[in-house]
């Protein structure tokens, strides 16, 4: 009987600290500390685009120029996106069709349809909303993958990362859908 006793009385003191303990969690918020991290050069953003991409679950945004989608079709993330769709990640992409960029533009909006917004000049990449991958258009004509002195900034910032969503969705919602300008370039 005392050894029953003495078990229920310490069975009760460690069910009263587990529930003491969850609510103490359950009141605060989980915080991440922010990180921040300069990428330079083409070849280090593409690999690591490529890191990025395999850790991207549920939804992917991107903002770029019109020479990036040329960029990224032409140096192969066009794989990159649609491994990322195959596995249920939800794609939204942001850039411009026009006459340099026609045939890929095409050939993207056959397996990851996109909209259409003109003269962008920064390149913005949201990953599942919490990481984003921010770069100022530079020699933006340069095809290359070979620039050193290009530049970004790996941004893993919760907080951050849902001021930057707001400005896609407020983009993405104005931009129309690339299919209408593909059609009327190619009559």
């Amino acid at each position: 009987d005392a050894v029953d006793n003495s078990y229920k009385k310490k069975r009760h003191e460690i069910d009263n600290l587990i529930e003491s303990i969850s609510k103490e969690v359950s009141n605060k918020q989980v915080y991440m500390p922010a990180e921040y991290r300069l990428i330079y050069g083409r070849k280090k953003l593409y690999n690591e685009l490529k890191n990025l991409f395999n850790q991207t679950y549920n939804e992917y945004r991107l903002i770029m120029s019109g020479n990036g989608l040329l960029r990224s079709i032409r140096h192969g993330l066009l794989d990159s996106y649609v491994e990322m769709a195959k596995r249920g990640v939800r794609i939204m992409i942001i850039s411009e069709v026009n006459k340099n960029n026609l045939k890929e533009a095409q050939y993207l909006y056959e397996f990851i349809p996109f909209k259409h917004e003109e003269g962008l000049q920064i390149r913005l990449n949201i990953f599942d909303n919490d990481k984003i991958l921010l770069g100022a258009i530079q020699h933006d004509e340069d095809m290359s993958l070979d620039r050193p002195d290009d530049s970004y900034i790996l941004i893993k910032d919760l907080k951050l990362a849902n001021g930057f969503i707001i400005l896609f969705e407020k983009l993405w919602k104005n931009a129309i859908d690339a299919d209408l300008v593909l059609k009327k370039m190619v009559i």
